[in-house]
């Protein structure tokens, strides 16, 4: 199974850091397909889903044990 980056791996990435500079400097827009913007702001995204989901995940265990304890 492939260890997902984190957005410090990706921010940290030499490769990374030149994809940014070249897209920065060309033409091309910020957003796109192959952008690396749109890869750290889907990285971003992902990372904030899966706290909400792991969030929502432990308050439906709270509730689930005061429920079984009452």
């Amino acid at each position: 199974m492939n260890k997902k980056k984190t957005i410090e791996d990706l921010l940290n990435d030499p490769k990374m850091s030149d994809r940014l500079k070249e897209r920065l400097y060309s033409k091309k827009g910020l957003l796109g397909k192959e952008s690396p913007f749109s890869e750290i702001l889907q990285q971003m995204v992902n990372t904030m889903l899966e706290g909400e989901i792991e969030s929502l995940e432990q308050i439906r265990k709270q509730r689930h044990i005061h429920v079984k304890s009452q």
